[in-house]
């Protein structure tokens, strides 16, 4: 199926009658339809209605649609926002509340709404983000898991503008969640009695990368002026991408069912630290977790700085343990002549240990690592020879790290390696190490892409948090940091600080790296530190550019990166500040939390993600 759809950038002007309502929207609505959009999309309207009776002119808005034949969507001023979807004949098809309010507009007697629908049209399966809900992930990730194919973003963005800010919005939603996305923005100075009002959006229609010109994710975006925005939905390529990569079917609902929806009761701030307030979740995870003599402290206590580190390398097969060795202590001793305190190595970098297994030559001179598993025999798996390697790989690995945190006295996330885990299960990972060389504990990867699937490895249910003088840090494996679930779980259970491990098999592409450690940043309020495995080896491309990410209000070009290397295939470590201290006063300013709807979390979770696999309507 293939739908013309169009997003309107409106020009911001009050309206005091009906009339004026309908001549606002007639223009726009009906130029849309005259071009052969059969959906339309406006912005948040609350501002621009002032007349005592238009406080509900949703008639006028049906009129609108019926006269052009077209389904409307906008959002519309009723004790808060609601957004409204109309149907060709003008009748209502369904309202959706903004569910997601900061104190300030709660107290002012607006009602955020605790029920997210789905709407079934001739046009697709319709969700709504009203205004602030497009920056909270929950939201569309209900959505999606309902069947919503399209999510219609509907919005006036005030001045400051910045078009990061709107990027981590409904942009990174659409990739998280493979829809489409439409998003209508106001435009221009209005006078308020309060005072003038200047909207500065920008109107867009997205789409998964992998389906846009240069895999921008962007379908089409306006211009800076009001005006309207056409592209055509492509549902069939929609579900090929999804059968290539399907995104939600490789959620992790047991990870989920541990510590959603408990986990947003928390305060990330209280002394108490990590554990939940109840059931078996609620105990802390592992003595390992916290070192001894560490135990977590109140924020004032706390230093209020950090340098960490993040490394590039390259992946190539070691002939021994010493060259193992050797190449991790000198990338760790690069990072601590900088001063960093935290160290943080890729994912998989222990898969270079591979070049100890007698015949590995003659092995990978049948092709890539799978096609040579494969030459074997049809039962054997790549986990197999994962397996026979983890006598020997095990003590490399683990005493390079060990060594190289006691050596330089820092803390270590040793990326990760796929080995046996106490239940004979082999699993991809991540080991953490304290100053004194001692291991603080694991972390094994929750999510997969479908070649891990593949090689017969098994995921993770449960995220470690580690203690260190300056706060409380995760360590999730690389497409981790894709689902949202993962950084929120951990910021809420205190986490200042996230680091990624991450080798991405693929040429790289700096729309598609964007969605992963960066949006979750935003979305959660922490420090992200990601490493990066490179090279061409095993007949894989890997590419990155491992880097040290904040919130944007504390980044110096307000874009939410502290540092990243250039080159996404060359080696390197690169090093930056966190300030803590400013972390903390921003969440208890500007936090996320405080617009946090337990009501709406409380309804569908952890249940909604039952539907994993079963989502997209066909």
């Amino acid at each position: 199926m293939h739908v013309l759809v169009a997003a309107v950038q409106l020009e911001a002007r009050r309206c005091r009658s009906e009339g004026e309502v309908a001549d606002l929207l007639r223009g726009p609505v009906q130029g849309a339809a005259r071009a052969g959009a059969r959906l339309v999309v406006l912005p948040y309207l609350r501002d621009l209605i002032a007349g005592p009776g238009l406080r509900y002119p949703t008639a006028v808005a049906g009129e609108v649609a019926r006269e052009a034949g077209v389904y409307l969507a906008l959002g519309l001023p009723e004790r808060g926002c609601v957004g409204v979807l109309l149907g060709p004949d003008g009748k209502v098809l369904g309202q959706q509340r903004q569910t997601h309010m900061p104190p300030e507009e709660r107290s002012a007697g607006l009602v955020p709404g605790d029920q997210l629908f789905v709407f079934p049209t001739e046009v697709g399966h319709l969700g709504m983000l009203v205004g602030d809900d497009a920056w909270y992930p929950e939201v569309s990730r209900i959505l999606a898991l309902q069947g919503a194919q399209v999510l219609l973003s509907l919005q006036a963005v005030r001045r400051p503008y910045s078009s990061w800010r709107q990027l981590a919005g409904i942009w990174q939603e659409v990739q998280q969640n493979q829809t489409f996305g439409v998003e209508s923005c106001l435009h221009g100075r209005l006078a308020l009695p309060e005072g003038d009002v200047e909207f500065e959006g920008r109107t867009a229609i997205f789409a998964p990368c992998e389906m846009t010109p240069g895999q921008t994710g962007i379908l089409k975006e306006g211009p800076d002026e009001a005006g309207l925005v056409l592209a055509r939905l492509d549902f069939a390529a929609r579900e090929e991408v999804i059968r290539q990569y399907p995104v939600l079917g490789l959620l992790n609902p047991g990870l989920y069912r541990r510590y959603l929806p408990a986990v947003y009761t928390l305060d990330p701030a209280a002394e108490a630290g990590p554990p939940l307030p109840t059931g078996e979740a609620a105990r802390p995870r592992a003595e390992a977790e916290v070192p001894a003599g560490d135990a977590r402290a109140g924020a004032a206590s706390r230093e209020a700085r950090v340098r960490v580190a993040a490394v590039q390398m390259r992946l190539e097969l070691v002939r021994s343990p010493e060259e193992y060795a050797g190449r991790i202590l000198g990338f760790a001793a690069r990072a601590a002549e900088r001063g960093a305190r935290l160290v943080a190595f890729p994912e998989d970098v222990a898969t270079s240990l591979l070049g100890l297994l007698p015949g590995i030559d003659q092995l990978m001179a049948t092709g890539g690592l799978g096609q040579a598993v494969r030459s074997l025999g049809p039962e054997a798996t790549v986990a197999d020879v994962f397996r026979s390697l983890a006598p020997v790989a095990q003590q490399v690995h683990e005493g390079a790290f060990s060594e190289a945190a006691r050596r330089f006295g820092v803390y270590v996330v040793a990326g990760s390696a796929i080995l046996p885990d106490a239940r004979g299960r082999m699993v991809n990972v991540a080991h953490v190490y304290g100053p004194d060389g001692s291991r603080l504990g694991e972390q094994q990867k929750c999510h997969f892409i479908p070649m891990e699937v593949a090689w017969g490895l098994q995921t993770g249910d449960d995220l470690a948090i580690f203690a260190a003088p300056w706060g409380w840090f995760g360590a999730p494996v690389c497409m981790d940091a894709t689902y949202f679930e993962t950084f929120r779980i951990l910021a809420q259970r205190g986490a200042d600080v996230v680091v990624i491990p991450s080798a991405n098999p693929e040429e790289y592409n700096w729309w598609k790296a964007l969605r992963g450690i960066w949006p979750r940043v935003q979305e959660s309020q922490v420090y992200g530190v990601q490493s990066c495995l490179v090279g061409n080896l095993l007949g894989l491309t890997l590419t990155g550019r491992a880097g040290v990410f904040g919130p944007l209000e504390l980044t110096p070009a307000g874009d939410g990166v502290l540092a990243q290397t250039e080159d996404p295939q060359g080696e390197d470590v690169v090093v930056a500040d966190l300030d803590l201290g400013a972390l903390h006063r921003l969440r208890r300013e500007r936090g996320v939390r405080r617009a946090f709807n337990p009501t709406l979390y409380e309804r569908y979770f952890p249940g909604i993600y039952e539907a994993a696999g079963v989502a997209y309507p066909r």
